[in-house]
C-alpha cells in the first residue's frame, strides 16, 4: 500500500481508539436513516488524490447480529480512468469492524466477546470467502467494465455495486438496535484513487 493508505489506515485505527471517526469523515447513524448515503471522501482533490465516493451501504446477509455479506457503492469522481487490471491487482478494500473473539479484556455483549478487528479483503470471482467483486456497473458510457476478461475500464461518473462476503470464522458483529457495532471501509487503488465509509 501506498503511504496515503497507510495514513488512512493508522487513522482509521487511531479513531477506533478514540471513537472520534467523525473528526475526520461524515458518519450517519445506520438506526436513523436508512437511505444511507453518507460518508465519503469530498470530491475535489484532496492532497492530490483522485477520490473515490462510497455511498449505499447496505447488509445483505446475516445470521442475527453476525454479518455475512454487505455491499456499497462506489462511484470514480476524477477525470480519467481506472482499467481492469488495476482494479482486480492493485486495489486495497480494508474493512474495520468488530468481530467475536475469545479471551479476557475484550467487550463482551450477551454472550459474545468482541474486539475490533481490521482485515484487508481480497478481490475474487470465485466463490470463496473472504472476497470482493463487482454486482454490477451503473451509469457506463464507454469502455464498459468486465472484471472476468480484464478488459475495459471504470470511467469518471460510472459507479461500482460492491460486494463482500465475509468468511465464517471474520464475520463482523453488527446490531445497530443495541448500537453495537461498525463499519469502517477503505477503498484504495494503486492509481492513488481512494475512498473512506464509516457506519455505525
Amino acid at each position: 500500500m501506498g503511504s496515503l493508505s497507510s495514513l488512512l489506515l493508522f487513522g482509521i485505527l487511531f479513531s477506533l481508539l478514540f471513537d472520534c471517526v467523525s473528526n475526520y469523515v461524515n458518519v450517519v447513524d445506520f438506526k436513523v436513516s436508512q437511505s444511507l448515503d453518507f460518508s465519503e471522501v469530498p470530491s475535489t482533490s484532496y492532497y492530490g488524490v483522485k477520490p473515490i465516493q462510497l455511498t449505499g451501504f447496505k447488509v445483505e446477509k446475516r445470521a442475527g447480529p453476525l454479518v455475512e455479506k454487505i455491499s456499497f457503492n462506489a462511484t470514480y469522481v476524477d477525470i480519467g480512468e481506472v482499467r481492469a487490471p488495476d482494479l482486480i491487482y492493485g486495489s486495497n478494500l480494508i474493512i474495520a469492524y468488530m468481530k467475536v473473539v475469545s479471551g479476557k479484556g475484550k467487550k463482551r455483549v450477551r454472550n459474545y466477546i468482541l474486539a475490533p478487528s481490521v482485515m484487508w479483503i481480497p478481490y475474487s470471482s470465485k466463490h470463496t470467502a473472504p472476497r470482493w467483486f463487482v454486482e454490477s456497473v451503473y451509469n457506463e458510457v464507454i469502455e464498459p467494465l468486465d472484471l472476468e476478461s480484464e478488459s475495459g475500464a471504470w470511467n469518471s461518473g460510472e459507479t461500482l455495486l460492491i460486494v463482500v462476503e465475509f468468511a465464517r470464522d471474520d464475520r463482523p458483529y453488527f446490531d445497530p438496535t443495541d448500537g453495537v457495532g461498525f463499519f469502517y471501509i477503505l477503498l484504495d487503488l494503486s492509481t492513488g484513487a481512494c475512498g473512506v465509509m464509516a457506519v455505525k
